[in-house]
């Protein structure tokens, strides 16, 4: 058990890239004299299956990786359209194969951590901005600079890594190492200094950053499926001599030239996001929904220091409403999922997009709310805890990530890249009129503005879980058979 904890993660690919296969072997490398004698000796035809049940493998720690082992799955028949010749199709052991069964609860609560310890990045700046502008004099508009130029690495970073993870001769789980990596090293120059004061939000970006890639080194595995094939393949290869044997990814990038490859990671994800009209149109919502988080973190200076006259070291503390509202969320969301939709799910597991649609409605009529509650609140004769609590709603409306994943699961790394792209924009561009807004127009009718934009975008929720289905249907690239 515990060395399945460190089963394909980066720290167990180091140790095998230095010393070889004899640390953290895979079930495949262990002894299976049955399976290798069945792949050395029978000229299987590409048609047939092998199948090993439970008697069939004498060692018992192979019996216990899976009861009925599909070793190689070939129906239909695959060839090898480079060679010519037929292939053996790699496929997985079964449902318990060991490559597959990862515990999703860990992995989950990693990619969680990843992503917060990561995009907390820009929402602390915000808290230094006042320490900047003291320290380096200048308005707030140049202090904000620095939050666009972080907001603008979020955007295009995952044009080029995300597809990068769809091909399967490439880890992913390495480019979530390097990427956090140099995320980590790039802290520790703006952290350093002979004082602290703003810099302190840099350093605690720096603790939880670190702290997370030690994590995910050790204990983060490879989830790409393709790529987990593909190395099989690359391994039984070499136990059995066959080099017939081969990964669907394997035989599918046989095809394809060094420009089909550029073409895929560096174009595609442009191409879905204005191409697809389910795309663009998620994407320009999602991007407006982004960018009023990030409008809205500038004018929380103005009222809390401005108004309510907290000094600059409780700024932070005004941000706790939100974090208090997406907790406060999860209960009833969660009785949602179970008691609403998993009984729309079809027998594969499988739910349409569009009945994602439905808490997404209610998401957006609630950003409206939100902004008009907590932009007329803001009076020095009434409580702070007021505009706070209408904050913490807005953490219950985000709900559209699904939808896209859903329609476009073939190529969801490039479509979630391609609203990375855009919501970060979106988020870069919109704070550095932030101030200047809430100052002219003051917070009510600057908020007031921002809810009528949120109030246009409505209908795209509403459109989509009627006629979502239609323009899936009509887009070559969309999933088309949910039943």
């Amino acid at each position: 058990m515990f060395v399945a904890a460190f089963h394909d993660t980066f720290f167990a690919y180091t140790l095998r890239l230095a010393f070889g296969s004899r640390f953290f072997p895979h079930s495949d490398e262990r002894e299976l004299p049955v399976v290798w004698h069945i792949m050395r000796e029978t000229q299987t035809s590409p048609r047939h299956s092998i199948q090993l049940t439970l008697n069939d493998v004498p060692n018992p720690d192979a019996r216990s990786i899976t009861s009925e082992a599909t070793v190689i799955a070939n129906t239909p028949a695959k060839a090898d359209s480079e060679t010519g010749q037929d292939a053996l199709l790699i496929d997985w052991y079964g449902p318990t194969d060991p490559d597959s069964s990862w515990k999703k609860a860990w992995i989950m609560f990693q990619t969680c951590l990843l992503t917060f310890a990561v995009y907390l990045g820009s929402a602390i700046y915000t808290a230094g901005l006042p320490g900047v502008t003291s320290e380096f004099h200048v308005s707030n508009v140049t202090a904000l600079v620095g939050l666009t130029v972080f907001v603008a690495g979020y955007e295009l970073g995952p044009m080029v890594w995300a597809p990068l993870s769809e091909v399967p001769q490439i880890f992913r789980m390495p480019i979530y190492i390097f990427t956090l990596a140099v995320f980590v090293v790039l802290q520790v120059p703006t952290a350093l200094a002979t004082n602290y004061g703003w810099r302190w939000t840099i350093w605690e970006i720096l603790w939880l950053s670190g702290l997370t890639l030690v994590l995910l080194f050790f204990f983060f595995p490879e989830t790409s499926a393709s790529n987990i094939l593909y190395r099989r393949a690359q391994r039984l290869r070499k136990v059995t001599g066959n080099p017939s044997i081969k990964s669907a990814s394997e035989i599918a990038a046989a095809t394809m030239t060094p420009r089909d490859v550029a073409v895929d990671i560096l174009v595609r994800p442009f191409s879905l996001n204005f191409q697809e009209p389910i795309v663009l149109v998620l994407n320009v919502y999602i991007g407006l929904i982004y960018a009023l988080l990030y409008i809205w973190f500038e004018s929380f200076l103005i009222v809390f220091v401005g108004i309510y006259h907290w000094r600059e070291q409780m700024l932070g503390l005004s941000f706790l409403g939100i974090f208090v509202g997406v907790f406060m969320v999860i209960p009833p969301f969660f009785a949602y999922l179970y008691f609403v939709q998993e009984p729309k799910y079809n027998e594969k597991g499988e739910l349409k997009p569009e009945e994602r649609m439905p808490i997404a409605i209610v998401g957006a009529l609630i950003v409206p709310i939100c902004l008009l509650w907590f932009g007329w609140a803001l009076r020095a004769s009434v409580h702070w805890i007021v505009p706070i609590i209408g904050s913490s709603l807005f953490g219950t409306t985000s709900f559209l990530l699904n939808y896209l994943a859903d329609a476009y699961p073939t190529y969801a790394a490039s479509v979630l890249a391609g609203n990375d792209f855009i919501r970060s924009m979106f988020g870069a561009a919109f704070p550095l009129f932030a101030d200047a807004m809430y100052r002219n127009l003051g917070v009510g009718w600057a908020s007031t503005l921002l809810a009528l934009l949120a109030c246009a975008f409505i209908p795209i929720s509403i459109l989509l879980y009627k006629y979502g289905e239609m323009l899936r249907v009509a887009s070559r690239r969309a999933r088309h058979d949910y039943n």
